[in-house]
């Protein structure tokens, strides 16, 4: 994916996002299809890819990348009710997570502590991490998306896109309809299963002589504060 600005005729920006198979993950990753907290999903594939993001072909960042695969199950009178409401839900939703791989989170503490200035592109992609290195302190700052961005905070390292249902100025979750809410909380719910599964399989697999370090960053990635 491209995504280039040009000014009469001369290319003031450009970015662009390649994604990759991670055979490391490929190979060792395991995953059983399995029911959402409430019944209302079921998990029926879970893909993990690496994404990196260039710009101008000077700065460049690795990023991990989740997307699951999940069938609606949900019944008739629920259905209805989020018909009157907004449309039909689909038979089938992807919920997608963003976060930083261990070796991008090491980069950036570095980059941190480096007396050097970053440039205006390391600073944009900084800005798309779904964390915060402040006095080498690292924060989990991940959004949800819904299509675009909203302010509303996940809690963990990595920002997550699904099918939510805004408020009617789609900057957060609606949380008070009762069947909305419903559904908004079991998609986030659906989230924490999907990021302690990535956590399981990452501790299961990681060699014996991985640092504190290794761990304490899983952990901010996959730990709601």
């Amino acid at each position: 994916m491209n995504l280039v600005i040009t000014i009469n005729s001369l290319t003031v920006f450009h970015i662009s996002k390649n994604k990759y198979d991670n055979p490391s993950i490929h190979n060792t990753f395991t995953f059983k299809p399995q029911s959402s907290i409430n019944h209302m999903l079921h998990i029926d594939s879970f893909v993990v890819t690496e994404q990196v993001i260039t710009i101008d072909n000077t700065a460049s960042i690795v990023l991990g990348h989740i997307t699951v695969e999940a069938s609606v199950n949900v019944d008739q009178q629920f259905h209805n009710y989020i018909e009157r409401i907004l449309k039909r839900l689909p038979s089938s939703i992807k919920i997608q997570l963003l976060f930083v791989p261990f070796n991008t989170i090491v980069k950036q503490q570095q980059l941190q502590s480096s007396l050097v200035d970053k440039n205006l592109n390391s600073q944009i992609l900084e800005r798309i991490l779904p964390l915060k290195f402040v006095d080498n302190e690292i924060i989990p700052s991940g959004f949800i998306f819904i299509g675009l961005g909203t302010h509303q905070s996940i809690g963990i390292g990595m920002h997550v896109y699904s099918h939510f249902i805004p408020t009617v100025e789609r900057q957060e979750l609606n949380l008070q309809d009762p069947y909305i809410a419903k559904w908004n909380k079991e998609l986030l719910s659906t989230v924490g299963q999907i990021a302690r599964c990535f956590y399981d399989q990452t501790i299961n697999h990681s060699s014996h002589n991985r640092s504190d370090n290794y761990y304490n960053a899983l952990i901010i990635l996959t730990t709601c504060t």
